[in-house]
């Protein structure tokens, strides 16, 4: 009985080391970078929607 909770416990740790080292290698990947061109908008599915334009301190 011990021999299979030592098993299952060295399974899941096999498990969980494996996706945080392949987290690791592959985070640049999952990086998200924004770009300014909008690609779609509601209105391309049929949705309302306005355009809102915000005034920040900075002026931009």
């Amino acid at each position: 009985m011990l021999g299979k909770v030592i098993s299952l416990i060295s399974a899941i740790a096999v498990v969980y080391i494996a996706f945080v080292a392949l987290v690791y290698f592959a985070q640049s990947r999952l990086v998200y970078f924004p770009t300014r061109a909008i690609v779609a908008t509601p209105d391309k599915i049929g949705l309302l929607y306005e355009d809102v334009n915000l005034r920040t301190h900075g002026g931009r």
